[in-house]
């Protein structure tokens, strides 16, 4: 679980300009608000306009952290019955359901908010799924939230060992690879010096340092 004293906790201390600050602080005629006190969002600039296509309908195209969720969500299930080792039947990729990712993100909610981490369930879906003709949210509090999810999915040998086996590794080495998507417009938001590339820059630095 991330420390809540880590720099990403203090992410706005690296802006200087007081006009970052506020729910929805700075605005343009091409591509309305992009960025809050929450989250990053894509607007329709030159850079960024391709990723309004992107993703799928109708449920939104989910990235490996839906699956981790899935899991965590299923194993919270089996855990009231005694029958955790029977995580290993459940694949999150044949299940079309978002009964497990509800209650996946409902506990990660709850064990973000113990360390004074608050994230909106919103702000965890669009961290986890892209919808066609829709801005790209990366809430500023992602690292925090893959972190607890992989420290919950770690506490549980076998639930880790299945994890493994459906999704690989999942660290600092391939994260692009596990929300790609997400990771995209981060790399474009820096090297177009957009605004807010202060924060993309350093939500990046901080995916490079998850360590499991």
């Amino acid at each position: 679980m991330i420390a809540p004293d880590r720099n990403i906790k203090n992410i706005f201390s690296i802006l200087t300009n007081n006009a970052y600050y506020g729910r929805i602080i700075c605005t343009n005629g091409s591509g309305g608000a992009h960025v809050s006190k929450e989250a990053l969002c894509s607007d329709m600039t030159s850079a960024e306009r391709h990723l309004y296509l992107c993703g799928a309908m109708p449920m939104g195209e989910p990235n490996t952290l839906v699956g981790v969720l899935k899991l965590i969500g299923k194993y919270e299930e089996l855990k009231e019955f005694g029958t955790e080792d029977q995580i290993t039947k459940y694949s999150p990729n044949f299940d079309d359901t978002f009964q497990y990712e509800n209650r996946g993100q409902i506990l990660v909610k709850r064990r973000l908010g113990q360390h004074d981490v608050h994230i909106s369930r919103d702000l965890m879906r669009h961290a986890c799924r892209k919808w066609p003709l829709s801005r790209v949210k990366v809430t500023y509090y992602i690292v925090p939230m893959i972190e607890d999810m992989l420290a919950y999915i770690d506490s549980n040998p076998v639930l880790k060992k299945h994890c493994d086996d459906l999704f690989g590794a999942i660290d600092h080495n391939n994260i692009q690879q596990h929300i790609p998507i997400q990771y995209q417009f981060l790399l474009t938001r820096v090297s177009d010096h957009h605004v807010g590339h202060q924060i993309a820059n350093r939500i990046l630095a901080e995916l490079m340092n998850i360590r499991r």
